[in-house]
């Protein structure tokens, strides 16, 4: 130990030369294992008690002639063997563990490795080899470690150079090369030589790239080389070969001939294995034989191997030709390329197609040419001055139309133009003819009109002049009416329109305005009495009545009809305006209140117009009824409004007709609420009462055809309403009564049960205890079969009813499951009042002009913004992506399980240019009534997206029954729609550049921003925008716009997960699928159910 510790002194003086910098950190030194190696010593100094010292490699001499052996006084062994491969160890130890390892320092190298390389060592002798393909050449030392970094034992490692290399990489471009030399240069090259020349001893090779690492990979230019064999060196800047040769084959190019659409026309690349001199392009008749049998219209040589060409076309008339790459025999080396020689520059109005179609040609065309309208005696198409109208020409000919139904009737001139606004032909006139306007002197809303192109689908729509606020529940009305011929008048019904401002449109069926649009105004509905006629003759113009409307006489002292008066006299009014006379004869004299008044569809009043007076100054003789000429009689043990008549004089056309109660003496046709025919002589006959206005007191009336009574009038009491909410889960009611009563309730009993008869309990039944409200019976225990619901009180009075009830068969009620749900879907989507679905089209770029400085750059793009607009929904539907996850087929008597763990969803994200997202915004419980609510909204934009699979683990278990091919499927659904699209004429700016980079300004809606600076953007606002208020107020035009349909995808809330549903489906083995199909991105989806399919919602 004594000779430990004074080799330790003599070590710290050894240390304290060869690393200076350390030495004012060394104190404390604690020794904890120092093994012998030969002059080798490795020393773990401890400098404090946060920091270690690692020393490697003290030539300690020492120290040569101490031996300091390892705590168990047998030595730990390191060597490296050279009969294996580079860095493989010999070792043993005393000490083996799992933690011992060999690594290699590169700390005192003077190469370094990139990473910490490094072998776990853990048996007590063995062998490893370090990784040490990553480090460069060099000296260094492996050591042998345990895991409290003591070290074992250490050797000697160096890693060579790598030899002189050089190899072709064949799955790079051609002649790329991996080399490696043991003599880098920075002059050292890769040289191709003739495979049958002398090589780099006589010669400059005949392409190179330097080489100047050990290593690398590196690609020589060999694009001038002709094909053919040649051989590669690594050489020195003294052409002494290095590493080589090795072969390289530069290939024929194929034969080859194609049309370079970018280069002047009829310009040809091509390239062949046959280069000669003789060889040619040629061109030839598209419609003739070729080169067999002629010599070309026009040719010019291709006497390279690869090149490029342009053959001189000018002598040939525009048409179409065939181009042939051949020899000098006529031989075809490759073609036909088709070639089309164009018009020359072209523009001509074609009378023959709709209203400005024009044909056009050019030999310079370009995907920015146009067509644009301008003024007449205007400054035509010059800087800062746009088209009213344009549209892209971009072919070298075709036939365009421009849409002009935005312009007034009169005198334009079109210019065929390129980008730059030149001329690419002469102007044409063209004339937009067409007349609409409103004629003040016939009655509201009639038009007169005239065009150039009749046909029966032309029509003048009617949209309310309001912006559509959904939250408010406005929307807006709309109405229209044919125009098929080329001058007539049409007036059009607006009496279902509430009174307010409208605009008026002429349309073709493709949405084409043929004349201006016209605003006008809808009166209130009016109601007047003509005093030049009979007594309760009144003229009537009725507006904002979509349901049934009659004419009401009311006494002057009860309430208006909206206020529950009761109408003593009344006449259905079947047209929109004109006179009617309301029978008064059987009332009293006294003062009277005539009103115009609608019937809503919950059966309550709303008054269009009134009140006007009406008084009656003499009474009337009031038509006795002769006794035994009939009866009529209320029988309550049938059917609820069942009577039952007698009369002297059966007819065809008596009937029985309910009434309101204050009715009385004659009767008019117009008056009655619901009827039934009564022929016979005697006889039972019942009465729908579910159209009536709701619960309350009415009177049945036994009639003749001339509306003559045959029998004295029976009171009907109508206690309260039951009907049958289809839209809803089965056996879903809807109520309502007069007399609310906590034991109210609703009953459903078999059809043999008598009506009346309410004694036995019932199958099933709930309570119904509000006025008015909505229950559901639980009918799954109920057979298939027919059955009555009644609404009753707590002494089994009926208040309403009967109502059939058919509980389906299980096939049935599956089926109706996943019908419910999808329509659901259908009725539950919304368009997003702030963040609405819509497409752009491509910007059309030119220069601003000078005065629009101040709000753009120098350059402009004028796009559509084409926005879904809700109120104007055509169609929607929900379309389905069936994916089966199993499938089994069952045979006679074989009843068998089917067990799949797998669910797998599949749709597709990809909304073809528009920017649209549909995902739930909410969700049902099982057995919920309503709709499955989800947003369409702006949400998602991707039109690369592949088709998206979610596979997912959920255990379902289905019982296919015999003959039967029986699937587990999962279903994803997408939502269509199709609706009237609204234009937003934007602007994008150029953007510009400053010392802190690129600034882009954000898009314009001219219709909000009305920039007003030039010509060139007032004509914008002309097109799209229309003023309301003054000059400086312009608002968008939601009336203005175009079809459009999309479909997208239906997602959870999380706006990832498609919505799915689960289904198990039974049909008749061979049954072909009979939904309604359709393609789209390469998926094929499906609309509606099959009814000759078993559908089980697995969900």
């Amino acid at each position: 130990m004594q000779d430990i510790r004074r080799s330790l002194r003599t070590l710290q003086n050894e240390f304290s030369k060869h690393a200076p910098i350390y030495h004012p950190l060394i104190h404390n030194l604690s020794l904890r294992l120092i093994v012998s190696h030969g002059n080798l010593l490795t020393v773990f100094i401890m400098c404090s008690p946060s920091f270690i010292v690692n020393v490697l490699l003290i030539t300690a001499t020492v120290l040569s002639q101490v031996t300091i052996a390892s705590p168990r006084d047998t030595p730990s062994i390191l060597s490296l063997d050279k009969t294996k491969p580079l860095a493989t160890f010999d070792y043993s130890t005393a000490d083996p563990a799992e933690e011992n390892y060999i690594f290699l320092d590169d700390r005192f190298a003077k190469n370094k490795c990139p990473t910490f390389v490094s072998v776990f060592a853990p048996k007590a002798s063995g062998s490893v080899k370090l990784d040490v393909s990553t480090c460069e050449p060099g000296n260094y030392v492996a050591v042998f470690q345990n895991k409290w970094l003591q070290t074992l034992a250490a050797v000697d490692v160096i890693i060579p150079q790598p030899p002189n290399r050089l190899s072709l990489d064949k799955t790079k471009p051609l002649a790329t090369f991996d080399y490696s030399t043991l003599s880098p240069n920075d002059q050292n090259i890769i040289g191709i030589f003739s495979a049958d020349g002398p090589g780099p001893n006589a010669g400059d090779p005949l392409a190179s790239s330097r080489t100047p690492q050990a290593s690398g990979s590196v690609t020589v230019d060999v694009s001038t080389l002709r094909p053919g064999n040649y051989k590669a060196y690594l050489i020195t800047n003294e052409k002494k070969p290095l590493a080589g040769p090795v072969d390289v084959i530069i290939p024929q190019p194929p034969n080859r001939l194609s049309l370079d659409k970018t280069k002047p026309l009829a310009t040809f690349d091509y390239s062949t294995l046959s280069p000669n001199d003789q060889n040619i392009i040629g061109i030839f008749s598209a419609d003739g034989p070729g080169p067999n049998a002629g010599d070309p219209l026009a040719s010019s040589r291709a006497p390279q191997a690869s090149g490029s060409v342009t053959v001189d076309v000018s002598t040939l008339r525009p048409g179409n030709y065939k181009a042939y790459l051949i020899t000098n025999e006529k031989k075809p080396l490759v073609g036909p390329v088709d070639v089309i020689i164009p018009q020359p520059n072209r523009l001509s109005l074609d009378k023959t197609k709709p209203l400005a179609t024009f044909d056009y040609s050019t030999p310079s065309p370009y995907d920015q040419n146009i067509i644009g309208i301008f003024m007449v005696g205007g400054p035509g198409p010059i800087a800062g001055v746009v088209p009213l109208a344009s549209s892209k020409a971009p072919q070298a000919s075709g036939s365009v139309k421009v849409d002009v139904s935005t312009l007034r009737p009169g005198q334009y001139k079109a210019y065929f133009l390129n980008i730059a606004y030149e001329r690419l032909a002469e102007p044409v006139d063209v004339f937009i003819p067409g007349t609409f306007s409103l004629d003040q002197t016939k009655p509201l809303a009639t038009f007169d009109y005239s065009t150039p192109y009749p046909n029966d689908n032309n029509t003048i729509f009617i949209i309310q002049d309001i912006i559509q606020d959904d939250s408010a529940g406005i929307r807006p009305c709309s109405t229209g009416a044919y125009a098929p011929k080329a001058i007539g008048s049409v007036t059009v019904d607006v009496s279902i329109c509430e009174p307010g401002n409208y605009q008026a449109y002429f349309m073709n069926k493709a949405y084409e305005r043929l004349g201006k649009d016209i605003g006008m105004i809808i009166p209130p509905s009016t109601l007047s009495l003509d005093n030049t006629k009979p007594l309760a003759t009144f003229d009537y113009s009725i507006t904002g009545a979509k349901n049934r409307r009659f004419l009401g006489i009311y006494s002057a002292k009860g309430h208006r009809p909206d206020d529950g008066g009761i109408c003593v006299a009344s006449r259905l009014t079947e047209m929109p305006r004109g006179s009617i006379t309301v029978d008064v004869s059987m009332l009293e004299p006294g003062d009277y209140e005539a009103y115009l008044v609608m019937i809503n569809e919950n059966g309550s009043y709303k008054t269009l117009a009134g009140p006007v007076d009406v008084t009656k100054t003499s009474p009337s003789t009031i038509r006795t009824i002769p006794q035994s000429v009939g009866t009529l009689s209320f029988d309550d043990t049938k059917p609820f409004a069942t009577f039952d008549y007698s009369t002297i004089n059966p007819d065809g056309q008596n009937w029985i007709g309910i009434y309101p109660a204050a009715r009385s003496g004659t009767l008019l046709t117009t008056s009655f609420l619901s009827r039934a025919n009564a022929p016979e002589a005697s006889g039972s006959q019942r009465v729908k009462v579910d159209v009536l206005l709701g619960h309350g007191k009415y009177k049945a009336y036994f009639l003749n055809k001339l509306y003559e009574p045959l029998a004295e009038p029976v009171d009907v009491f109508i206690p309260g309403i039951l009907s049958l909410d289809k839209t809803k889960p089965l056996a879903t009611f809807d109520y309502a009564t007069a007399n609310p009563d906590s034991q109210n309730w609703i009953g459903i009993w078999r059809v043999s049960n008598p009506g009346v008869q309410f004694a036995g309990a019932p199958l099933i039944w709930t309570n119904a205890t509000q006025d008015s409200g909505s229950v559901m019976l639980d009918v799954s225990n109920l057979a298939y079969d027919h059955y009555e619901a009644y609404f009753l009180n707590r002494d089994r009075k009926r208040l309403a009813g009967p109502v059939d009830v058919h509980v389906p068969t299980d096939s049935e009620r599956s089926n109706d499951a996943i019908q419910r749900k999808i329509t659901q879907l259908e009725n539950g989507f919304t368009i997003s009042d702030t963040d609405r679905p819509y497409t752009e089209t491509d910007k059309y770029w030119e220069d601003r002009c000078p005065d629009a400085a101040a709000h753009f750059t120098y350059r402009i793009g004028k796009y559509q913004k084409k926005v879904i607009n809700p109120s104007t929904i055509i169609a929607k539907r929900i379309e389905i992506k069936r994916t089966v996850d199993a499938r089994d087929l069952t045979l006679a008597g074989d009843t068998r399980e089917i067990i799949t763990s797998i669910s797998t969803a599949v749709t597709d994200a990809r909304t073809q240019g528009w920017t649209i997202g549909a995902k739930l915004s909410g969700t049902l419980k099982p057995g919920d009534a309503g709709s499955l609510a989800f947003e369409v909204s702006a949400s998602y934009k991707d039109e690369s997206t592949h088709t998206t699979t979610r596979t997912t683990t959920v255990q379902r278990k289905g019982v296919c029954q015999p003959l039967q091919e029986c699937t587990h499927e999962t279903w994803t659904f997408r939502i269509y729609i199709k609706a009237k699209c609204t234009i937003h004429p934007m602007i994008a700016s150029l953007g510009w550049m400053s010392n802190s980079g690129w600034h882009q300004d954000d898009p314009v809606d001219q219709c909000v921003s009305h920039y007003l600076d030039c010509q060139q953007l007032v004509d914008i606002v002309n097109t799209f925008c229309y003023s309301r208020g003054g000059h400086w107020y312009y608002m968008f035009d939601y009336n203005y716009g175009e079809e459009c349909e999309v479909s997208a995808p239906i997602f959870e809330s999380d706006g990832v997960t498609p919505y799915s549903a689960r289904v198990f489906v039974s049909r008749p083995p061979g049954t072909s699928d009979t939904l309604t199909k359709r393609v789209e991105l390469d998926l094929e989806y499906e609309t509606g159910l099959n009814p000759e399919w078993v559908y089980q919602l697995m969900d």
